[in-house]
């Protein structure tokens, strides 16, 4: 359900209705046995994916966010770099392929090296619009006819 130890909703799924998430919630509990056989982070969000098809703003943000707590507790992590919602914008503002669902690690800049996929995920996703105004302006197409005056 979403829900923080002391009862409120996590700020990502703020905007869900209860009635979407108590959807996904029984599908999941339905679908334990399954959760707890994937072998790897991708294999649960793909699980979560299919769990989720169908429900009303069950989308990427909430898939991943369900799958890295359901994670933590199963001992899996992402071994890829997952975009949605702000992590998208993040990676955009670095030149990447930001239309894509994951992103290899490689795939990133050299600062970004020593961390984890999680926390790549995080630092996009929280400096998203300071790495939005460092990002380079593309410069302005070139003009033949401007460069013969």
């Amino acid at each position: 359900m979403a829900r923080l130890p002391n009862g409120k909703r996590f700020s990502h799924q703020r905007r869900i209705p209860a009635a979407s998430l108590h959807a996904f919630t029984n599908r999941l509990l339905a679908s334990q046995a399954h959760v707890r056989r994937c072998q790897n982070f991708s294999a649960l969000v793909q699980l979560l994916r299919d769990q989720g098809r169908g429900i009303p703003r069950i989308g990427a943000l909430t898939l991943y966010d369900t799958a890295h707590r359901l994670g933590a507790y199963l001992g899996l992590s992402p071994d890829r770099v997952y975009l949605h919602a702000g992590v998208r914008r993040g990676a955009a503002a670095l030149g990447l392929d930001h239309r894509a669902s994951t992103l290899p690690k490689a795939a990133f800049p050299r600062e970004f090296q020593h961390l984890s996929p999680e926390q790549i995920e995080d630092c996009l996703c929280i400096y998203k619009a300071a790495l939005e105004k460092l990002a380079l302006p593309s410069p302005p197409p070139s003009n033949p006819a401007a460069s013969r005056s």
